[in-house]
């Protein structure tokens, strides 16, 4: 189980919210943290969801995929706060 999955999870049991809802609002939070941990696998994500990552490295990348998920979010009209 990832990480994100098993915070949602707590934050599911302790504060009553639906495990998708809390999936969505910790996602970009985590990809953040974890932007220079992993940021070949962010500039992955990044390239999915259709970001243009040309001339820019595997961290650069990485950043775009995280602010493309948090764009996402705020264009579905998911709260960016608990």
């Amino acid at each position: 189980m990832g990480l994100v999955h098993a915070m949602a999870h707590s934050l599911g049991a302790v504060c009553g919210i639906p495990n998708g809802l809390a999936n969505g609002l910790l996602r970009p939070h985590v990809m953040k943290f974890n932007r220079k941990e992993v940021p070949e696998l962010l500039a992955d994500i990044a390239i999915a969801m259709g970001v243009d990552t040309g001339g820019v490295d595997a961290l650069g990348a990485a950043e775009a995929a995280v602010n493309a998920r948090q764009a996402l979010s705020k264009k579905i009209g998911l709260s960016q706060r608990l």
